[in-house]
C-alpha cells in the first residue's frame, strides 16, 4: 500500500465570526460547539468560512 502524498495546507484559521457565519449559513442542525468538535464539520465549516471571505474580498 502506497503512502499518501502530504499537502501543504495552511495553517490560517478563520476567525470565530466567519466561523460562526459558515455555521449559520451551512444550515448544518448542530450546535455550534458540537459542530467544531466533528471533524468532518469543523473541516467544511473552515472551507466554508475561507470561501465566504474570499468572495468578500474579490
Amino acid at each position: 500500500m502506497k503512502s499518501q502524498l502530504t499537502l501543504p495546507l495552511e495553517a490560517k484559521v478563520p476567525s470565530e465570526s466567519a466561523l460562526r457565519a459558515a455555521w449559520i449559513r451551512s444550515g448544518v442542525r448542530l450546535p455550534f460547539h458540537i459542530a467544531l468538535q466533528v471533524r468532518a464539520v469543523a473541516i467544511c465549516l473552515r472551507c466554508l468560512a475561507d470561501s465566504m471571505q474570499r468572495k468578500v474580498y474579490e
